[in-house]
């Protein structure tokens, strides 16, 4: 067989172009912030003709252990949320708007364990959701333009999965640190990132 794979690839290469078969790439890497992982930061990819839609997703934010779980939600424009509660103790939800990046404000209001809220966001930006009877409870819903995104784990890793090549905009939103925007080219020898991130001025 030695000598013989090559031409057999570029047959195999050729056929999956000719049936529109769409060859991707995975954008990964860590994150840090202070010397640490930067935890529940999120990592998106803008295309300059990428069209945004109005996704019909939805997603759960659960309130557990005097909680926001997760504390950080990526989301595209139209997503529904669905609030639940689960703990022994009434919770609200609320945000004001105002306070981090764009999105009208809204209350929905007071409820006991195994009741839920919804909310739908249309808008892009960062959503700071609160609740009233736990002031020390916080998360955000961060409402990006493009299906190509995600929130780093623990270790302050992530993985965008399914990427085609091309040239992107990366873009990292952490509450603590400036925004990062810079251009990255997607293509099969695409190195893992490692991205620093500085303090918010």
């Amino acid at each position: 067989m030695t000598g013989n794979w090559l031409p057999g690839l570029l047959v195999v290469f050729g056929s999956l172009a000719q049936s529109g078969v769409q060859v991707t790439d995975t954008v990964e890497g860590k994150i840090s912030f202070q010397g640490m992982p930067a935890t529940e930061a999120v990592v998106y990819l803008e295309h300059g003709t990428s069209a945004l839609v109005a996704s019909a997703d939805t997603v759960v934010l659960d309130q557990r252990g005097l909680r926001f779980l997760p504390g950080t939600l990526a989301v595209s424009p139209g997503t529904t949320v669905v609030f639940l509660n689960n703990d022994d103790i009434q919770h609200n939800v609320f945000s004001p708007g105002e306070v981090v990046g764009s999105g009208d404000p809204f209350d929905l209001g007071t409820y006991s364990r195994g009741e839920m809220r919804i909310h739908t966001f249309p808008d892009l930006g960062v959503h700071t959701i609160l609740c009233n009877v736990h002031p020390e409870m916080l998360a955000y819903v961060v409402s990006v333009p493009t299906e190509y995104r995600t929130v780093t784990d623990s270790d302050g890793q992530f993985s965008i999965t399914d990427v085609p090549p091309g040239t992107y905009r990366l873009h990292v939103w952490h509450p603590q640190s400036s925004p990062v925007d810079q251009e990255i080219r997607v293509e099969s020898d695409l190195r893992p990132l490692n991205i620093t991130l500085e303090p918010e001025e």
